[in-house]
């Protein structure tokens, strides 16, 4: 059946692309008078997608009558992703408007089939783990035999696609990866779930809020009946992975596994780390560390003794500086003559400085002045200038035998 005009726009209103208001509008802008090309569905398309109103992927399913697949459950569909780390998702709104994306997992199967039943018990499963870099699941499903997982919607780039031979990444910057992912690991074995193929396209770096980036496991819930790998197992091969992108001087060439030693093949990485790294992928079961959180408190430990090593130094307060034998004196400024020069060395010799000299003798004038208005009545300005010197000269007069006295 080729799909029509009329059936995309009934389409656009049944499964709720648009609401009512917004999809009558839509049609009466299509339906203007004078429209050349109004009964043709791909030009129809074409009008949606420029102007925003639907997306490529969705006008692709209604020219192709697929427009059962615009709606999966509640989740409407918008858009399907073809680049990053959530490649071949589906992006979709659920019931309250928010992002989620839909990932299809396993072939499809029929009705009552095992391999169903154990995909909704891990998929259960995974929805426990509320570890920050997992990538969350936050619903599943089964439409038609074919078995999808509604997951958290994520930005971002597989370390696969980051790691390359311009930019490599550092030891300790692995090692802090490795850390945080043998932590996401650890919480999905509390669940028993598995964590699928192990490689760098399960870890990606994506982007949260603002510019900050976090790592995310990707891991895939078995839904295939198939040999159990126990968490031992996926531990040690992710320890295996890192241990090789590390030797290869922080890239992912041929996703290597056991190399030589770390400090051999990557001279300038620390050696307290190298000889952990060493420990995480020790052929003997007895010297590994028996789970992943194990391997990741021995991660934690060996960078923090790393990061305290490269604090700047401290010095004590009791630590004796070198002070040199002779420290050149420092020269005295220059003072000028004020006319009080030939004084200062009686001064000094006293124990007073030029200003208490000046109180003191502006006292003693006061005291004269005093008596001479006694004697012989001098005007009536003079007792209040004597008061007044009298007064200022007593008071320092006092502080300066004060001084004496604590001498």
């Amino acid at each position: 059946m080729v799909a029509t005009v009329q059936s995309m726009l009934d389409s656009i209103a049944r499964h709720r692309v648009l609401n009512s208001a917004d999809h009558a509008r839509m049609a009466a802008r299509w339906h203007k008078p004078g429209r050349r090309d109004v009964d043709d569905p791909v030009a129809l398309a074409r009008w949606l997608v420029i102007n925003k109103i639907a997306t490529l992927y969705q006008t692709d399913l209604l020219l192709s009558n697929r427009e059962n697949e615009l709606a999966i459950g509640q989740y409407q569909i918008v858009d399907q992703v073809l680049t990053g780390a959530a490649s071949g998702c589906l992006e979709a709104l659920d019931a309250l408007g928010r992002t989620v994306m839909l990932q299809f997992v396993g072939k499809t199967h029929a009705p009552g089939a095992a391999a169903v039943a154990q995909f909704i018990q891990q998929a259960k499963a995974a929805t426990k783990p509320a570890d920050v870099h997992l990538w969350r699941v936050l619903d599943h499903g089964v439409v038609a035999g074919r078995c999808y997982l509604v997951r958290e919607a994520i930005r971002g780039e597989t370390l696969t696609t980051l790691l390359n031979q311009d930019k490599p990444a550092t030891p300790i910057t692995l090692a802090r990866l490795l850390a945080r992912t043998l932590g996401a690991l650890d919480a999905l074995h509390q669940e028993q779930v598995s964590a699928g193929p192990i490689s760098a396209d399960m870890l990606a770096m994506v982007k949260g809020s603002g510019n900050a980036r976090a790592v995310k496991v990707l891991f895939q819930p078995c839904v295939e009946q198939g040999p159990v790998v126990s968490p031992e197992a996926e531990t040690l091969a992710l320890c295996q992975l890192m241990h090789g992108i590390m030797a290869n001087h922080g890239t992912s060439r041929n996703e290597p596994r056991l190399l030589r030693p770390l400090i051999e093949s990557h001279p300038d990485i620390p050696e307290a780390l190298a000889t952990v790294m060493e420990t995480l992928v020790d052929t003997n079961a007895t010297v590994r560390p028996r789970n992943a959180a194990m391997a990741a408190k021995a991660l934690r430990i060996a960078l923090a003794s790393l990061e305290e090593t490269e604090k700047p130094h401290v010095l004590d307060e009791l630590e004796i500086l070198h002070v040199p034998a002779n420290p050149k004196p420092q020269e005295e400024p220059e003072q000028e003559d004020d006319g009080l020069n030939w004084a200062r060395p009686w001064l000094e010799h006293v124990g007073m400085t030029v200003r208490e000299a000046a109180c003191v003798a502006a006292g003693a004038l006061g005291m004269i002045l005093i008596l001479l208005t006694a004697l012989f009545a001098i005007g009536d300005l003079v007792p209040i200038l004597a008061l007044g010197l009298g007064a200022a000269g007593g008071v320092w007069i006092e502080r300066w035998i004060r001084k004496q006295m604590k001498h």
